[in-house]
This record gives structure tokens, C-alpha cells and sequence, in this order.
């Protein structure tokens, strides 16, 4: 008991001096009104550096989600390229992370005259730093400084947060999409096909899904485009042939009016076994087997007010196709020539050889060649490996369809006027045998 007793004594000893010793261990002078501290390591300045964007210029959004409306990923494989973000590009001193932000959003699609919320996240400040809110284009959605977002017009608009805190900046970004009203006949589109036939609620076009259409088993040839304006199809088109390993290919490029109610661009690649004999008129090409599909992108833009302003009208992101359409409601100004309308595509083709036999073609037909990828000009490619791309305003081989506009409305107005006259005959003849029927009751 006794030992019971004496252990417990030393054990009260024991912590009273350890308390005595950080009482005084605290007590000792220092900075910061007595308290010890570590001297920090001395500040530098850290500059921001945002990645480039990709050579299309289109950003995706920063989220798991793709947009409800790019329905051609399911379709086609197709996808927006990725996004941006600022860090700073020194290293991050020790115990001081590198400075960033972070952006998410409650949807990455607002439709027009509504609006979403976007939240930034901030990191490796060391305060709450100044936040920033800008939009690439405003005319499509407008942004507040606290992260509300609203529609204005249907389009894509890229929202950069920047953080700013003494000399530590970051920023990021991230695509949004204004959209439509969602209408059950457009959800219906966009879910399901009808003959052929899709709506993409990003960017507001309609287009053809070529991996399950009913016009892929009727090929295309010179026919269709002589009969074309006949059913009140107006557009320009160019035709580029070559021959590879014992087939003949035609691809073709169509932009213009279609029908009274959309305009639009399409790129298509087709073939038929090798010939010697020059095409004629009832000459057919069959749509190109899927095995060897080329990858296509298409973006169409559009000089509305005829400023020579071309503004972007849709993309079709790049995806497996023989066959790549986009149709807008509205109508052009000028139907023909449909040089309102500017056409940017590639054609990634399996074999180099092709894509080489493909630009030579495109020589041919009028297009020159650009050495800088980045900067193909009006009616200009480039070639880089199995990947064309091509700038298409200009060059149309269409036939001129005004003498067939003139016949036509000759034709329409000798009609009219024969049908008035004849009217006129069958009125006085009815009048006369009314006369003559009066004249006789007279008599009798």
C-alpha cells in the first residue's frame, strides 16, 4: 500500500514539473507579441500562364457532363476539345502552393433569357483574393461579378474567373452554351431520328445522322444537283475526284439554300469502281464503305448583314463520317451565289496517299495552298500528314440557275395570264347563255 501510495506521488511530481517547463518555455521572448515563430521564406513574384487553346478554337467545359444537347458524341464520336486553366508558372516555394482556380457550374448550358450559377474556387492565396467575372462574348451571355450567368442569344461563350490577390494571379475557364427553349418536338430530335434527321440544341442546327440514313443507299451524282433547283435547292457545290488503289472518289462540298425555310453547308466522300469513261449526267458514286470513313470536322459561318462580318453559325466537332450536314432555320439574302456562306472543314483520311490525292484535287478546282495551319485563307487547304484542312467561300462549279428562274416565272406568268383570260371567255359565255336564255323567255 505503502508503495501504492509512493508511486502515485511521483507520478504528481512528474506533471507538475512538465507544466512548469511549457509555462516557461512560452514565456521566452520572441516576435509577434512574445510568441516564437519561424521566420518565412521571403515572397517572389508568380506569373500566371494559360494554356493555348485547341486549333479549332472550340473549349469544352470543365465538368463530367457532356452538354444535353451535343447529341452527335452518341452519334458520331464526336466531342469538344478540353479547357484552360491559369496556375502560376514558377515553382511553388516551400509550404506555399501554387496559386489556381477552379471553376464548376450548376449546368453547362442556360438557355436563352435564363441563367445558371458558376462557383470559383481559389487556391494558394494567402487571403481571400479579387475575383474577377468576364465573358468572351457578351452578345451571347452575359456574366455578373458574383457568378450568375444569363443567355442572351443561342451561341458559345467562353467565362473566365481571375483571382488576384497581391502579386499572385489565376485564372480559369470554362465553355458555356446558350441554347433554345427545350420544345418536345426538338427533345424529340434530339433523341430520336426522323428520316434521317437530328437537332443539336448547341448551336440550334438540324442535321443528318449518316450512320443510320436513308439516303446513304441512293449514292450521288450530277443528276441530283441539276435537279436540285427544281425543288427549290440552291446552293453552290464543288466536286473534287482522284482515283486510289482502283476506285474512283468524289468528295463534294454544298453550301446554300435548302428549300424555303433553313440554309446550310454538307461534306460528303463517295465512290464507284474505276472507269475510263468521263462521268456523265446519270454517272453515280455509292456512299463510302464504313470501314474506311474519314474523320470529319465542319463549321459554317455566315455574313448576315453582308458587312463582311462572318460570324459562326455551328460546328459539327470532328467524328467518323461519309457524309457531314448542318442546316440553321432562316434564309439567306442572296441565294445565289451563296457567297454569304463560308465553309471550314478537315477530312482526316486513313491513308496519307488519299489525303495527298485529295489536295492536288482541290488545286484542280481552284483552291490554293497555305503554308501556316493556323491561317488557311479564303478558298485556300493545307495538308498536314492524312489531314486536309480547307477554307471554302468562293469556288462553286453549280451550274447558274437564273435562266431556269426566268423560265420558270415566264412559264408561271404565261399561265397566270392564260387562266385570267380564260376566265374571262367562260364569264362572258356564261353571261351570253344567260342573256340568250332571258331573250328567248321574252319572246315565248
Amino acid at each position: 500500500m505503502k508503495k501504492a501510495k509512493k508511486g502515485i506521488a511521483i507520478l504528481l511530481v512528474m506533471l507538475m514539473l512538465s507544466a512548469f517547463a511549457a509555462v516557461f518555455a512560452a514565456a521566452l521572448p520572441g516576435e509577434e507579441g512574445g510568441t516564437a515563430i519561424l521566420d518565412p521564406a521571403p515572397a517572389r513574384e508568380l506569373t500566371s500562364q494559360e494554356t493555348p487553346e485547341p486549333v479549332n478554337g472550340e473549349g469544352s467545359p470543365k465538368t463530367d457532363a457532356t452538354p444535353e444537347g451535343s447529341t452527335d458524341t452518341q452519334d458520331n464520336g464526336e466531342q469538344s476539345a478540353g479547357t484552360s486553366e491559369e496556375v502560376s508558372d514558377e515553382p511553388a516555394l516551400p509550404g506555399r502552393p501554387d496559386a489556381k482556380v477552379s471553376l464548376t457550374a450548376s449546368s453547362v448550358e442556360v438557355i436563352v433569357r435564363r441563367s445558371i450559377q458558376m462557383t470559383a474556387e481559389t487556391e494558394g492565396f494567402n487571403a481571400d483574393p479579387e475575383l474577377i467575372w468576364t465573358s468572351s462574348d457578351e452578345s451571347v451571355a452575359k456574366v455578373e461579378q458574383n457568378g450568375k450567368v444569363t443567355g442572351v442569344k443561342i451561341g458559345r461563350a467562353t467565362i473566365t474567373a481571375t483571382a488576384t490577390y497581391e502579386d499572385r494571379t489565376a485564372s480559369d475557364s470554362m465553355e458555356i452554351y446558350v441554347i433554345a427553349e427545350k420544345t418536345p418536338m426538338k427533345l424529340l430530335l434530339q433523341q430520336h431520328q426522323l428520316l434521317g434527321y437530328k437537332y443539336n440544341f448547341v448551336d440550334n442546327y438540324y442535321y443528318i445522322n449518316d450512320v443510320k440514313c436513308w439516303q446513304s443507299g441512293f449514292g450521288f451524282g450530277r443528276f441530283y444537283d441539276l435537279v436540285a433547283p427544281y425543288l427549290l435547292l440552291e446552293y453552290d457545290y464543288v466536286r473534287v475526284f482522284f482515283t486510289y488503289e482502283g476506285k474512283d472518289y468524289m468528295v463534294q462540298l454544298w453550301k446554300g439554300q435548302y428549300g424555303m425555310l433553313f440554309y446550310g453547308c454538307e461534306q460528303g466522300i463517295y465512290y464507284k469502281e474505276h472507269s475510263d469513261k468521263q462521268d456523265g449526267i446519270f454517272t453515280f458514286y455509292k456512299g463510302m464503305d464504313q470501314s474506311e470513313w474519314p474523320q470529319m470536322s465542319m463549321s459554317l459561318y455566315h455574313d448576315t448583314l453582308g458587312n463582311g462580318n462572318y460570324e459562326r453559325e455551328f460546328t459539327r466537332e470532328t467524328g467518323t463520317h461519309w457524309w457531314c450536314s448542318g442546316f440553321k432555320p432562316g434564309h439567306l439574302r442572296i441565294e445565289e451565289p451563296a457567297t454569304e456562306l463560308r465553309q471550314v472543314g478537315t477530312i482526316t483520311f486513313r491513308q496519307e496517299e488519299m489525303a495527298r490525292l485529295f489536295a492536288e484535287g482541290l488545286k484542280t478546282c481552284g483552291f490554293g495552298e497555305a503554308s501556316d495551319p493556323a491561317n488557311v485563307g479564303l478558298d485556300e487547304f493545307h495538308l498536314d500528314g492524312a489531314t486536309v484542312s480547307f477554307c471554302w467561300q468562293n469556288i462553286s462549279d453549280a451550274e447558274t440557275t437564273m435562266p431556269i428562274k426566268i423560265a420558270g416565272g415566264a412559264a408561271i406568268g404565261a399561265g397566270a395570264l392564260a387562266f385570267f383570260f380564260g376566265m374571262m371567255i367562260l364569264l362572258a359565255i356564261i353571261l351570253m347563255s344567260m342573256g340568250g336564255l332571258l331573250l328567248l323567255f321574252i319572246v315565248l
